[in-house]
């Protein structure tokens, strides 16, 4: 038995290699050499998948491409589910300081195996929104580099957010408005492992990533209003009374910051922003003259508003030269407006 056993193995790999003699003996050179060309470079395919970096969000920090094919996929696992959506001017849940002037609470339980005490596998939370009508979704606004322990910058830009991590009940994530735009919007969320975006597993052409890394989808049944969200209606000139309609500052989460600027001339010519928090919104002159006005949210109840002015000199040989001067001032819950003046001898 065991001799029929070898004479039988032996015939297969003489029929294996003869195979293999025969077909490597007829391939065209050019096919060939394509051929090789193919295999070094799926064998390379992980090398621009993964790059080093210390975001202290996951050990490697994963490239557009593995994160760009993710956008429109569905993850096999259950969708967590979507119970109510908060909008306000505190946090439904927070372990850290009231930082915004006013949130987005997304309430929300999960399903096994993501929730109470194996839920550690699953620390983070993926979410899109979708603007009034349309069909495209989009992730929330990046926040600042400095900002973002313990994600990476990259994460942010994909809408990853950190889960807070509780065995009975999952408590709600509480985002602050502006990282939404202004209007009717609908949010949709999905857990990931910790293991997303996954090892891939297709080829260059269509990489297939773990699809059990990510849940479906859970969708809110209904559109929400952002009053606060960035790109927020701005206070329009009445020309004939030549003031502003400023119909926004009727809350206490939001400044109305008027500024004063120097006229221009054939020498100087000048700008400005004003600037709270990490917000800041490029200044709108008023046409009859050099005043501005802008509606900005507090970032906190009580802090700094900025209003930066910058001074263009033009010269007679075509080039410019700038200066620019800062004006602070402190705004506590309680205010809703704020007027700066520079004049020429400010700079």
């Amino acid at each position: 038995m065991k001799k029929l056993y070898i004479l039988q193995l032996s015939s297969v790999l003489f029929v294996f290699l003869g195979f293999y003699s025969c077909s490597n003996e007829f391939i065209d050179p050019e096919k060939e050499a394509g051929l090789n060309q193919r295999a070094e470079s799926l064998s390379h395919k992980g090398t621009n998948l993964t790059l080093a970096s210390e975001s202290g969000f996951m050990d490697n920090i994963i490239t557009d491409s593995a994160l760009e094919w993710w956008h429109g996929e569905h993850g096999t696992m259950s969708a967590p589910y979507i119970y109510d959506i908060y909008t306000g001017t505190s946090p439904e849940y927070s372990t850290t300081p009231d930082t915004s002037a006013h949130y987005i609470s997304i309430l929300w339980n999960s399903f096994y195996p993501y929730e109470g005490s194996g839920a550690y596998n699953y620390q983070r939370l993926q979410i899109q929104y979708k603007q009034g009508s349309g069909t495209t979704w989009y992730y929330p606004k990046t926040e600042a580099p400095e900002n973002d322990n313990p994600l990476g910058i990259i994460y942010k830009q994909y809408g990853f957010f950190q889960r807070t991590i509780v065995p009975i009940i999952d408590p709600p994530i509480d985002l602050s408005s502006t990282l939404f735009p202004y209007g009717s919007i609908k949010i949709r969320i999905r857990v990931v492992s910790d293991d997303f975006p996954g090892e891939n597993i297709g080829d260059e052409s269509y990489p297939e990533y773990d699809k059990s890394l990510a849940t479906e989808w859970s969708y809110e049944l209904f559109d929400r209003w952002n009053e606060y969200g960035y790109k927020r209606p701005q206070p329009t000139p009445n020309t004939l009374t030549e003031t502003w309609n400023d119909e926004k500052t009727d809350d206490d989460g939001v400044l109305n910051v008027k500024v004063n600027l120097p006229e221009n001339n054939t020498s100087y010519t000048y700008s400005y922003y004003i600037a709270a928090g990490r917000e800041y919104i490029e200044g709108t002159i008023a046409p009859w003259g050099r005043e501005g006005s802008n509606n900005i949210s507090k970032p906190t109840k009580s802090g700094v508003v900025r209003a930066i002015a910058t001074q263009t000199f033009h010269n007679v040989n075509g080039g410019t030269e700038e200066k620019t001067v800062t004006k602070t001032m402190q705004y506590s819950v309680y205010d809703r407006e704020f007027i700066f003046t520079f004049v020429q001898t400010d700079f």
